[in-house]
């Protein structure tokens, strides 16, 4: 909801930075950005959103988790990513 917040009230970086943190908290929450950073790509008045937003959600984002990365490796790459991308087998 912060999020939401910022960009509606156009503050693109601490937009991204809730985007972040929300994403730290589940990946559910990773498609909402592309609504934002669609919308900075269409707007030519407010084309330096494109950048800032997607720059505050790497800065949590990106950095937490490439801590852990450097810190537990597979330990923590297999349980968090690579568990929300295998998909089930369909039923025969």
């Amino acid at each position: 909801m912060l999020s939401l917040y910022y960009f509606l009230d156009n503050k693109p970086f601490p937009a991204g930075l809730m985007w972040g943190l929300a994403s730290l908290t589940g990946f559910y929450a990773l498609p909402w950005g592309l609504i934002p950073i669609g919308y900075y790509l269409l707007r030519g008045e407010r084309r330096a959103g494109w950048f800032t937003f997607p720059a505050g959600f790497l800065l949590i984002f990106g950095t937490v988790n490439f801590v852990f990365l450097l810190l537990w490796g597979r330990r923590y790459l297999e349980p968090v990513f690579i568990y929300h991308l295998i998909k089930p087998r369909g039923r025969d």
